[in-house]
């Protein structure tokens, strides 16, 4: 199927072609229809373009199977190009739920082989097309089977997988599987709100020019597997301002993050980081599920990131001097637990 998808985009020209197994799927902006014979019935021009470059390959088809509209199901989900959402619907989305529980909970002496690792990681990242945020959950998952390769072998469900797994489920469960498509491309000057952090080895900083509010911690304890600790710390200070932007009366929908540390933009931009950093996206993901937070982090150079350097430090003259208006409070740092913060 790649290849008659390779022929259908580069040589018969129909573009944004798509396919999932044997299942292939397209838009098309043309309003009008186009007759196909075999069928005697009207599709859009693209589908017919497609179903006979099937009919020159020999590819058989059946026309119950070729169906377009506002509204579709595509490999399980349900499309809908009006509302623009892509849902899991109901009955999959807590069968979904339901092998979730019953893998950890069920587990004979706490083990599963490794074919059931691979089956149910497989179900759940099908259902991350509608909750990709939950990614960093499964990190202790795909740590414990790192190296396995036979299918029988039963493996170990130890603490951290039971936590993350037991909360894909109740993220699944409490707040659906409907992904609203909104584009994912916009620029600095389009946010609604900025929040400038930073780090250092003494404490944490960060403020908000447009409301001229600014917000300093002490360092609380890094997890004993932290390498680089000014690494963590400058990712938890993002995950403190995201936390703190969720929790206001209007809560923004474009959030920009700027830090002077390129590790952490690093780990936002692709959500995905080693175990000890990875508890910081896990509870991020919590945070913009729940909120609808449109994150984006963003790198600053450290000699533009001045008040909120100032701010770590406990420096309040400093920041003073450069933000003469700026109302400084304390706060408490994210409290990191199993995997997840506490809210």
């Amino acid at each position: 199927m790649s290849l008659v998808l390779w022929i259908a985009i580069h040589i018969d020209g129909i573009d944004n072609m798509l396919a999932y197994m044997d299942d292939n799927f397209s838009e098309d902006s043309n309003p009008d229809l186009v007759r196909y014979e075999p069928y005697q019935a009207f599709f859009p021009s693209k589908q017919v373009r497609l179903l006979r470059l099937w009919d020159a390959l020999g590819i058989p088809h059946k026309q119950p199977k070729q169906v377009f509209g506002c509204s579709l199901t595509i490999i399980g989900f349900h499309v809908d190009s009006d509302a623009m959402t892509v849902a899991l619907p109901d009955d999959a989305r807590l069968d979904l739920v339901h092998s979730i529980r019953e893998f950890v909970l069920d587990a004979p002496a706490r083990k599963r082989p490794l074919r059931r690792w691979q089956r149910l990681l497989g179900w759940i990242n099908w259902g991350l097309n509608v909750q990709p945020l939950l990614r960093p959950a499964l990190a202790s998952s795909y740590e414990k089977m790192r190296g396995k390769q036979h299918p029988a072998r039963p493996l170990y469900l130890n603490k951290a997988v039971i936590t993350d797994l037991l909360w894909v489920a109740d993220m699944f469960e409490e707040y659906g599987g409907v992904h609203i498509l909104r584009s994912r491309a916009w620029k600095p000057h389009e946010a609604e709100l900025e929040v400038l952090c930073d780090a250092c080895l003494t404490g944490l900083g960060f403020w908000s020019p447009a409301r001229q509010e600014g917000f300093m911690a002490a360092l609380p304890v890094s997890p004993d597997a932290v390498e680089d600790t000014i690494f963590w710390y400058e990712s938890l200070c993002v995950l403190a301002a995201l936390q703190w932007a969720a929790a206001l009366h209007h809560c923004p929908r474009r959030l920009a993050i700027y830090t002077d540390n390129l590790n952490t933009v690093q780990i936002f931009d692709c959500f995905r980081a080693s175990a000890p950093y990875n508890s910081i996206l896990h509870a991020a993901s919590a945070t913009l599920i729940a909120s609808g937070i449109d994150l984006r982090v963003w790198h600053i150079p450290g000699s533009e990131n001045v008040v909120a350097d100032a701010l770590s430090r406990g420096m309040l003259p400093v920041a003073h001097s450069y933000a003469s208006s700026l109302r400084v409070l304390p706060f408490r740092p994210p409290q990191l637990k199993s995997g997840a913060a506490e809210k």
